[in-house]
């Protein structure tokens, strides 16, 4: 008899401490923050840009935690510095699944970084959402794999057409040896020749590449009618266009947008550029609250960093944030729930994923006219 009432008073005891405990646990898990990757450019030529991001991603998630967070709990931002490369991406993206068990990584800028760390997202079931990488590469990068902006094959069509509409028959290409800017090159110089132009060089460059005279004297020998330039920061495309300006090339000048930006405006090296940029009204009312924000923080704004990069970074925290406020914290639930976004509103403009993961958004025609960007309408 006594065997069976300490058997009872022992089951009663397990139950009652699995309760409390397993009730506990789950209180303290309420209680803790949501924790989300972060993987940036944070040195090397584009740690500008993303110091920029960085800012916008501290701006966006101060306005949600300010509000309470995500059903009572907090974001967690932890960045980790990619490097505008995948080595150093898949590095990071490493430690950020392994070691800080996050479900989902805002990531990464560059496209380098993007395409490092997608493989690694799509293995762990990670959810990875790029906030304005652009290689058409990432289309294909896995289920797990999303972005807050346009593929660069849209950019590359749209300048190739541009150029053959304007009349220009042959034309030279410079490009930067990075993902993003090689995948460009490619879709452009794809277009260009099924449209009947004519390549007549095309040229690279490593990033830390400092004098391009041998590549440029290569490209004027050619006798152009136009230069197409990809560069992967607004650095090297500084450089790359002081020496076309003082190796005398003088033909008709297509770019990016990250040749054309305020630095560049400034200085008048980016003048007469035709390039092609996302549709984006900076001074909209929603942006420009976001944009004044910025300001009143950090007091100035990176000249080097186009201001979609911000606005669609910003957009890219707050889906996020939906996305788990509306399906839970599950990777599972909230990578359904992205191919479902149709139409959400954002600083950056309407937002719509596709069947890739890739944001629906067209590419519009600029020109660097009197130091201003403006809508460049082909005659």
């Amino acid at each position: 008899m006594k065997k069976i009432i300490i058997g009872i008073i022992a089951i009663i005891l397990i139950v009652v401490g699995v309760s409390y405990f397993g009730k506990n646990s789950s209180q303290e898990s309420a209680k803790e923050p949501i924790k989300i990757g972060v993987i940036l450019p944070l040195s090397g030529d584009a740690a500008t840009i993303g110091e920029s991001l960085k800012n916008t991603i501290t701006i966006a998630t101060e306005e949600i935690n300010g509000s309470g967070g995500v059903k009572n709990r907090l974001l967690e931002m932890i960045y980790e510095d990619g490097k505008c490369g995948g080595l150093a991406s898949a590095n990071a993206a490493q430690k950020l699944i392994n070691i800080d068990k996050v479900k989902f990584i805002i990531g990464g800028a560059c496209s380098g970084e993007t395409l490092g760390s997608a493989p690694i997202a799509e293995s762990s079931k990670v959810v990875l959402l790029s906030p304005v990488s652009s290689s058409p590469d990432i289309t294909n990068a896995g289920d797990y794999v999303f972005r807050n902006f346009a593929s660069d094959a849209s950019s590359g069509n749209k300048i190739a057409e541009a150029i053959i509409d304007i009349g220009h028959k042959k034309i030279a290409v410079i490009s930067e040896q990075t993902d993003y800017s090689q995948a460009l090159r490619e879709v452009f110089e794809k277009r260009f020749t099924e449209l009947s132009g004519t390549i007549t060089a095309s040229e690279t460059y490593t990033t830390n590449t400092r004098d391009f005279r041998t590549q440029l004297t290569k490209i004027k020998n050619t006798l152009p009618d136009a230069i197409y330039l990809v560069p992967q920061t607004p650095q090297s495309g500084e450089i790359l266009l002081k020496q076309i300006k003082e190796i005398g090339i003088t033909t008709p000048k297509f770019s990016n947008e990250l040749a054309t930006t305020d630095s560049l405006v400034k200085s008048g090296l980016s003048e007469g550029i035709i390039y092609a940029e996302v549709s984006f009204n900076k001074d909209a009312p929603a942006s420009k609250v976001f944009f004044d924000k910025y300001l009143v923080k950090y007091k100035i704004m990176d000249p080097n960093t186009p201001p979609i990069y911000m606005a669609s970074t910003y957009d890219a925290v707050n889906l996020l944030k939906e996305m788990i406020e509306k399906y839970g914290n599950d990777s599972e639930a909230v990578k359904n729930g992205l191919y479902k976004v149709n139409n959400h509103d954002g600083i950056s403009g309407s937002i719509t994923i596709d069947q890739n993961g890739d944001r629906v958004v067209e590419y519009g025609l600029k020109i660097i006219e009197n130091g201003k960007a403006e809508i460049f309408q082909i005659k």
